[in-house]
């Protein structure tokens, strides 16, 4: 029997709704790992961890051995989801099959990608294959925080030989996509009572802020544009706060505001680095400086972002650039092709590629990976088609089987497995 005729829609149904009722937004992942950690123990997984990334914010990943001689491949995906935009009509924490879609809070991004990478080992383990390399299943916390939990597992281990990360990708495969840099801007301003506005100079630090703004989002960028991902770069100004001091009081509007943050996120491409994007903001505000003596202005870079009360994105999340020709890539086509009977698109993958993914953080260590999921991206990230859901599942068990059960020398694990630097 095939690694992929264990895979049964009514298990990944059942595996995703359990996942969909647990909340897991950034920070508060705990529970939905314990739960995935504990029916990893159940299905007879060889290792079970709950590796905390920070306190409180474990990893729940699964091992499958192998003996030895074969190449480690992870299957890496993350357990926070994103916030519920205004106008979510369905029922928060469930899930509602209707038709040939499941619908439930974070399945888009990315609790079905999660269903359909645990099943894929879960298939691999019960169809009894002796395994040479080990299958990794890392459940991470934090990647839309930049990757908080598969940067720890890359400092603390297990490290992969290569991985595929099933973001949402409409099951193809994306082999490309942005780094995202997020910095605050903070403008300094000089407060005064309303009544004292004839009297003393002030500088409203939000009317300087938003002087910032209108430059910094006509800012061209100093780089070569890259063939492959047009619409790159970008920056884009998501969050502002303003009001008295650095703790930002807002309850006195009569006080003209000294502070004002701006919060930004700039997507980036490979052939552009952290430290241009941040000399060329750097250049944007100081011509603004220099025409305004009251214009003052900080930069504050990652970790910066992380701490209350912006709680953003902690890490740099570096861009992804695998060659389409990487050897785990035909595996995986190959495989699609023989369950879905087409051929996927590699490469570029839109809107996807202007996002990030840990991925990068894979790929800026050394390991070969890509982006290969069933569900794409929607205004509420919360549905999947079930076929896809199956497809998935069993295109990842059946790659699995392949990678993890020769060797590296029947693999040819030479320098085409390896990242080229």
């Amino acid at each position: 029997m095939s690694v992929a005729d264990q895979i049964s829609l009514d298990e990944l149904v059942e595996l995703a709704e359990g996942m969909a009722r647990i909340p897991s937004f950034s920070g508060d992942e705990a529970g939905v790992a314990e739960f995935v950690a504990g029916r990893m123990r159940g299905w007879g997984f060889d290792e079970v961890l709950l590796q905390e990334a920070e306190p409180g914010r474990p990893n729940a990943i699964g091992i499958l051995r192998g003996d030895g001689s074969g190449i480690r491949l992870m299957f890496n995906g993350h357990l926070d989801i994103d916030p519920i935009p205004d106008g979510y009509d369905r029922p928060l924490f469930q899930c509602v099959r209707e038709g040939d879609r499941l619908y439930g809070t974070g399945l888009g991004n990315m609790k079905a990608g999660d269903t359909a990478m645990i099943m894929a080992a879960v298939a691999l383990k019960r169809s009894g294959i002796k395994l040479k390399g080990d299958l990794i299943v890392a459940c991470v916390v934090g990647e839309l925080q930049g990757g908080i939990g598969t940067a720890h597992l890359l400092e603390k281990g297990p490290v992969p030989d290569a991985a595929i990360v099933p973001e949402p990708t409409n099951l193809q495969i994306r082999t490309m996509h942005a780094g995202i840099l997020e910095l605050l801007v903070t403008v300094r301003g000089r407060a005064v009572w309303i009544g004292q506005t004839l009297n003393y100079k002030w500088v409203n630090a939000i009317e300087k802020a938003m002087m910032a703004m209108r430059a910094l989002h006509a800012l061209e960028f100093t780089h070569t544009p890259h063939p492959e991902l047009p619409g790159l770069p970008r920056i884009h100004v998501g969050s502002i706060r303003g009001g008295l001091t650095r703790e930002y009081h807002m309850w006195r509007p009569a006080f003209v505001a000294d502070c004002c943050t701006l919060a930004l996120d700039v997507r980036t491409h490979p052939n552009m680095t952290q430290e241009g994007v941040v000399a060329d903001i750097r250049a944007c505000l100081d011509r603004l400086a220099a025409q305004d003596a009251d214009f003052q202005y900080e930069l504050e870079l990652p970790p910066k972002t992380y701490q209350a009360p912006w709680h953003a994105m902690g890490l740099y999340m570096p861009p992804l650039e695998l060659p389409k020709d990487h050897p785990l890539v035909g595996i995986t086509s190959r495989h699609h092709t023989a369950v879905t009977g087409e051929t996927p698109k590699v490469g570029l993958h839109i809107p996807g590629s202007h996002a990030g993914a840990d991925s990068g953080h894979l790929w800026d260590r050394g390991v070969p990976c890509f982006n290969y999921g069933p569900t794409q991206h929607s205004r509420f990230y919360d549905e999947v088609p079930l076929a896809k859901l199956e497809h998935g599942a069993k295109v990842l068990a059946l790659t699995a089987a392949e990678v993890c059960s020769r060797s590296r020398d029947e693999l040819a694990y030479d320098q085409r497995w390896r990242r080229r630097r």
